[in-house]
């Protein structure tokens, strides 16, 4: 359980970070930094292809994961609830800035009354003067930042769900990471992921919020389920079933890499359950074929 947790941590202080960085990372870096992530996840998808055993297995789970997936409308159900949470994180921040301009409000009510009980007593001739623009100083640097934060669309925020659901929870280097520590007890390869997904969370986090570090609860729910079923696979997951397997991934990879460079917009939520698929299919085709 090591692993998952240490993962899992990486992804919530990414997104922390990200989002507390914001205001000092530029709209068309950001927008740079995507792009190279969508290069990185094509290369990873690439690679992995290239260790795949047969294609034929792969080729199946990939067709009959998909089908399933499209049956069951997984995407749908994954951006209906991204959107609940995008929405529940846009109350509450909306709710805070009712009561930052609240705050603003009643001191700038209360200065201009210190203000205006000064010129009563005419103590100094211009101390109405220069009261007013002292009323409205301290509202000026509050405002600033909000005003120059750029506002992210639900449909962005959908977005990035359904690409980094894949990245964070999906990845071939999860999936063994976790069978690993759950076959042996090293965590070594899901220590490795987090120390990639906490600058990924960062950045992702710096253009949409936290809200991205949500998706650490399927991350961990889905490697160890991934780690407590190892033991149940490790008479049949032999190196031509695990190659297999992570030729899957690298396909799901590929796309997902595709989409976020905004060149295909594949269904790769959709495509998950392959990686369900993935082993038992292999499995029969080694037994089968060879």
């Amino acid at each position: 359980m090591i692993g998952p947790a240490i993962n899992s941590a990486c992804i919530v202080a990414g997104a922390v970070l990200g989002s507390l960085l914001a205001r000092r990372v530029g709209s068309s870096f950001q927008k740079n930094i995507m792009l190279v992530f969508g290069c990185i996840s094509t290369g990873l998808g690439i690679f992995m292809i290239g260790k795949a055993h047969a294609m034929p297995p792969i080729v199946c789970s990939l067709m009959a994961g998909t089908v399933l997936g499209e049956l069951f409308r997984l995407e749908h159900i994954v951006v209906r609830l991204s959107h609940k949470v995008a929405g529940f994180f846009a109350r509450r921040s909306a709710r805070r800035a009712a009561r930052k301009a609240a705050r603003m409000t009643a001191q700038s009510g209360a200065n201009a009354t210190v203000a205006a009980s000064g010129a009563a007593t005419g103590t100094v001739t211009g101390a109405a003067d220069a009261g007013t623009p002292d009323a409205a100083t301290p509202a000026s640097p509050c405002a600033a930042p909000d005003a120059a934060r750029p506002s992210v669309s639900i449909e962005a925020i959908q977005e990035q769900f359904a690409v980094f659901t894949v990245v964070f929870s999906a990845s071939g280097l999860g999936f063994f990471g976790a069978m690993q520590e759950g076959l042996t007890g090293d965590f070594t390869m899901l220590l490795i992921k987090s120390l990639l997904d906490l600058p990924t969370a960062m950045f992702i986090a710096a253009n949409i919020g936290a809200v991205i570090g949500v998706l650490c609860v399927p991350q961990f729910v889905i490697q160890m389920a991934v780690l407590l079923s190892a033991g149940f696979v490790s008479h049949w997951a032999t190196p031509a079933v695990l190659a297999d397997f992570s030729g899957c991934g690298g396909f799901i990879m590929l796309a997902t890499g595709l989409r976020m460079c905004g060149i295909v917009q594949f269904p790769i939520l959709s495509m998950l359950p392959a990686l369900l698929l993935a082993m038992p299919v292999s499995a029969l085709w080694v037994h089968l074929i060879g």
